[in-house]
């Protein structure tokens, strides 16, 4: 099966609705370009995912670091203050970590109010010798109930659908990254749903993400993410955002291990290796954020046959769009041609250079004036991908 044919039926209104709506643009989007270049780009990763735009898989998560802390100062605001009878109970959850009440149990052992604490003593055990004893079955019940909601079920996805690259960093949760569509990379989001390599992981408790405006859009909210690369014969696992989850990595392994099949092993190393070896290259340069080719140096799950060698993924295919005041940012495309630097498509022949370029106005001739100024549209707060 073509992906060209999947594209005929494709909800593309929804996804220029979402340029629309994030990029603060009045501007008309039109996608036909780009997504004429990742129905062919695709095709391959396409097929892997068994002529699929996506595939899941149940997952029970944990919440991130912000929300586990939200959830226990409120858990312990709602249940002990003001509230006498508690004040033992409320002195110990706030003298416990986020991660020893989150897993029950001690990680540094110390005294807590004259008991001796030792590591990997459970926090439901330490309740029981500290509150009076017609409290303990009440406040465990309670503790039990909390340390409950840290875990959420989900379900992990291997996307190549276009609306997770235009939201791979659009969420309601809370994070952000500099791979959003009003980002200060946000000539990344094309370039990777038009190269021949990348897909986007991500978990999800399904539920949609909407917009502040009247428009109705419809994507995942995405509660942590990562880029994949796919090979023909490997697959490599980058950063995780927003932050590291074994649970989640290690599912995405699982799930790309049983796609490429027999014969096949998880691998663990590090992104300067991979990037060291040149197993993933990138000739972008600063116009978008390749994690490994940029020098970030976390550990890098990649799947492989055992025993082959490391295919090389190139992720420099390079699509940005530009405009002249008063048109669509996305009319045209910018493609690396022979001579190895990137050029406006619509022929002027000058290089593009920034890489927050998607929305910047500056396809310009050489006779124009060119203030790079213009290219720079940065937020207070953002975290490079």
């Amino acid at each position: 099966m073509l992906l060209i044919e999947v594209l005929k039926s494709y909800d593309s209104d929804n996804l220029e609705k979402i340029v629309e709506e994030f990029s603060h643009s009045n501007n008309t989007v039109d996608l036909t370009g780009h997504l004429r270049q990742w129905a062919v780009a695709k095709q391959s990763i396409f097929e892997k995912l068994g002529n699929k735009l996506k595939i899941e898989q149940e997952v029970e998560f944990a919440v991130s670091s912000s929300e586990l802390s939200n959830r226990i100062r409120t858990f312990i605001k709602t249940e002990f203050w003001g509230k006498k009878k508690f004040f033992m109970a409320q002195a110990l959850f706030e003298n416990l970590s986020d991660e020893e009440i989150a897993f029950n149990k001690i990680i540094l052992k110390r005294p807590i109010f004259q008991q001796n604490v030792n590591v990997g003593m459970k926090v439901s055990k330490l309740l029981s010798k500290i509150v009076p004893k017609e409290d303990v079955d009440y406040i465990q019940t309670k503790f039990s109930m909390l340390i409950q909601n840290f875990k959420v079920k989900g379900k992990a996805v291997i996307s190549i659908d276009p609306v997770d690259y235009l939201t791979m960093s659009e969420n309601s949760s809370g994070w952000t990254s500099c791979h959003r569509i009003n980002g200060e990379y946000r000539s990344g989001i094309l370039a990777y749903l038009v190269d021949n390599v990348t897909a986007i992981a991500y978990v999800t408790t399904g539920e949609n993400s909407a917009a502040s405006s009247d428009k109705k859009i419809f994507f995942e909210n995405k509660n942590w993410r990562q880029c994949v690369y796919f090979g023909e014969t490997s697959a490599v696992q980058s950063r995780q955002y927003p932050s590291n989850s074994d649970v989640n990595n290690n599912t995405i392994s699982e799930m790309l291990k049983n796609l490429f099949g027999k014969g096949y092993i998880i691998q663990t190393t590090t992104a300067r290796n991979i990037r060291d070896n040149k197993y993933v290259v990138d000739n972008g340069g600063r116009y978008w954020y390749n994690d490994i080719v940029c020098g970030w140096d976390g550990k890098v799950q990649i799947i492989i046959k055992e025993q082959s060698p490391m295919a090389v993924l190139d992720t420099s295919y390079y699509c940005d769009t530009t405009s002249r005041e008063g048109e669509s940012p996305f009319e045209k495309i910018a493609v690396g041609p022979e001579d190895g630097n990137v050029h406006c498509a619509c022929g002027c022949k000058r290089s593009i250079s920034s890489s927050s370029s998607l929305y910047a106005d500056f396809c310009y001739s050489e006779e124009e004036e060119y203030d790079d100024e213009d290219d720079y549209d940065y937020e207070e707060d953002y975290e490079d991908e």
